[in-house]
């Protein structure tokens, strides 16, 4: 056999495995956010850079938040907690630097977090789950980014 057919034969057979590996593949499966990925995404949603308390709260409950970024590091409450805790600073934070969205009605408040946080519309079932969430919040801004924000759609990958 010359070279140019033994290449040949090589190209289809390595073409054949990676076929069949493709259709013999394991499902990929659902991951999170890991530590890093969840202070670095809270902060690109909120456009806020990390002040010294929410370092100082990072640091101590880093151990807690998903190390892999595997779903079941997310399933049990210390994590979920802290989870919300580290959304709510970055929140606290958008809060107080958006003064003026808090102006807004609360369907606007929405539809700008959404967008930020999730990059899409709420659903109208959303929608009116969140309405309610915030309509006799003080701080609809803060609620409704904190919510947005430690929700299970913004830890998935």
């Amino acid at each position: 056999m010359n070279k140019k057919l033994i290449f040949m034969i090589f190209l289809i057979a390595i073409n054949l495995l990676s076929f069949s590996n493709a259709c013999f593949a394991v499902p990929a499966t659902v991951g999170v956010k890991n530590f890093r990925g969840l202070y670095y995404s809270l902060a690109a949603v909120t456009g806020i850079k990390p002040t010294p308390e929410i370092n100082k709260y990072f640091k101590s409950i880093m151990t807690r938040l998903p190390k892999d970024g595997r779903l079941d590091e997310v399933l049990n409450p210390s994590t979920l907690m802290s989870i919300k805790g580290l959304a709510a600073l970055f929140c606290k934070e958008f809060s107080k630097n958006n003064r003026d969205l808090s102006q807004k009605s609360d369907q606007e408040i929405l539809a700008v977090l959404s967008d930020r946080i999730y990059g899409r519309n709420l659903s109208d079932a959303e929608l009116k789950t969140q309405l309610s969430l915030i309509s006799s919040a003080q701080d609809k801004v803060f609620v409704a980014c904190t919510s947005q924000a430690s929700s299970m759609e913004f830890l998935l990958q």
